[in-house]
């Protein structure tokens, strides 16, 4: 994980030191990172920094945006907090209902969609 920490730091041209300071205050947390211990809160902030996903950042995946998720059958969550969701016949009005939900995710919220996506797609193979 530090490694692929230090990697990401050095493509952003900056340094794991600089990166401890913005995620956690202060670098007195870099050593704990060096022995592979790093808060979730910590590891989330550093992949938006970073611009990846923490599954990349913890060696799950060699993509750098994709993340490797279980999904749960009982999600929940949906686009507007509820269980109604309207669709229109109109390929065009869903395209543009699809894309402004999209816009407003971050890039984490984004390649889990794709993740789900794939999955999904993968499941419904004729």
């Amino acid at each position: 994980m530090y490694k692929k920490l230090q990697e990401l730091c050095k493509a952003k041209g900056t340094t794991i030191t600089a990166l401890c300071k913005e995620v956690t205050g202060n670098s007195g947390n870099l050593a704990t990172w060096k022995k592979g211990h790093i808060r979730s809160d910590y590891l989330s902030k550093a992949a938006d920094i970073l611009d990846c996903s923490t599954d990349y950042i913890l060696g799950r995946t060699d993509i750098p945006n994709l993340c490797v998720t279980s999904v749960n059958g009982n999600n929940q969550n949906n686009v507007n907090g509820n269980n109604n969701i309207s669709v229109s016949n109109s390929t065009d009005e869903i395209e543009k209902e699809i894309s402004s939900i999209i816009s407003g995710m971050s890039l984490r919220e984004k390649t889990e969609l794709m993740t789900l996506v794939y999955k999904f797609a993968d499941e419904h193979k004729k």
